[in-house]
């Protein structure tokens, strides 16, 4: 009787191991899905990260880029699913006497043409994607900015008006900021949003979450266009950093003691050195100037008076004025106080012109200057 006992369990004991190698040995690398959007690639099964996964996209931030001859831009892509055992990737040029590519994606452009950069993936799954670039001949030393982005394409501080200006190769796009219930900075130029949305109210009344429930209904070819809504300052920054664009942001509706975490966002974006912050508010940007030496800072004014030049040189502070009160003498004397000149807003070839003669440091503008058509 105990030796039949014996068989029985030795029996069960081999079943049970044979049912555990079996779901072993079937279980699949991935028991839960994928999701992958535009905006999200989210690994959800534990199980896939043991395994890995090969390369299934590659997606630049920016299909199509404009460089001016002599500069260098990173190039931007996201490999997907981030959870990729070997996310590695080449990168390759169409024409190495347009646009040189290193190994970590930076570009140079060497003369005039236009390249094709490929991303090839190195897992073995055969991924690759491509990027248009432009290269175009310098022509001036000013630096042109689109005002609110391209205001003629899309509505004005909208992604798409924006990404219009990065297409268009523009130095930079000028914003607005503002903070919002919770201390989340958006972009919008009005402190009430009635006029560029289908909602109404102060932007400081609303969390950055209830403002996305409001569409921009104000503005140029809405029909042709995705649903706009108020960006966030950091949806603009990943857009200046993909098309290589400097943001230059006005501070509206923000307070002193919020600039702590403004400046914290640019530092992060390594932007501290290279965006350009400008106010009506002396304040804002004294504040600014007492924490950090390298943030570009402007002065907003009307009429740029030679006392104006001399409190912004004191303060180590640049000028941004209105077009109609610049002078060629009065852009000399800035520039001989270490002070550059920023002007606004250009409407004509003939103001353009204007201001390139005065030989100012910056445009901006509500119009494509006559070198980026």
């Amino acid at each position: 009787m105990a030796e039949i006992q014996k068989r029985k369990h030795r029996k069960m004991v081999f079943l049970f191991l044979l049912l555990a190698g079996a779901i072993f040995f079937l279980l699949p690398k991935t028991i839960y899905a994928e999701t992958i959007n535009e905006e999200k690639s989210e690994l959800i099964s534990p199980v896939t990260s043991i395994y890995g996964t090969k390369v299934l996209i590659i997606k630049p931030n920016a299909p199509q880029l404009k460089m001016i001859e002599g500069s260098s831009q990173q190039l931007y892509y996201q490999v997907l699913p981030t959870t990729a055992l070997n996310p590695k990737v080449t990168f390759a040029t169409s024409d190495k006497k347009v646009v040189s590519v290193d190994s970590k994606g930076v570009m140079k452009g060497l003369m005039p043409g236009r390249a094709i950069i490929t991303i090839s993936s190195t897992d073995g799954s055969g991924v690759r994607t491509r990027v248009t670039v432009q290269v175009t001949k310098k022509v001036s030393r000013v630096k042109n900015i689109a005002h609110r982005g391209i205001v003629d394409v899309a509505p004005e501080n909208s992604m798409a008006a924006f990404k219009a200006a990065g297409e268009k190769g523009f130095w930079g796009i000028e914003f607005d900021i503002q903070t919002t219930k919770d201390h989340r900075f958006i972009v919008m130029h009005d402190a009430d949003i009635a006029r560029m949305t289908n909602g109404s109210g102060y932007v400081k009344d609303y969390t950055r979450w209830e403002l996305r429930r409001y569409k921009i209904d104000s503005g140029e070819n809405l029909k042709d266009l995705p649903t706009q809504r108020i960006p966030e300052l950091t949806d603009v920054l990943n857009l200046c950093r993909a098309y290589n664009m400097v943001p230059v942001i006005e501070l509206k509706e923000v307070q002193v003691s919020e600039l702590g975490e403004f400046l914290a966002i640019l530092k992060k974006y390594d932007l501290e050195d290279r965006a350009v912050v400008i106010s009506f508010k002396l304040e804002l940007l004294e504040w600014l100037r007492s924490q950090s030496e390298t943030l570009q800072l402007q002065w907003i004014e009307k009429s740029m008076s030679t006392s104006h030049i001399t409190l912004c040189s004191s303060r180590k502070i640049d000028i941004d004025t209105k077009l109609h009160g610049v002078t060629r003498e009065k852009v000399r004397f800035a520039h001989e106080l270490g002070v550059a000149v920023n002007c606004w807003t250009i409407l004509k070839d003939t103001e353009y012109q204007r201001m390139q003669d005065a030989d100012v440091d910056y445009i901006t503008m509500d119009m494509i200057p006559p070198a980026l058509r």
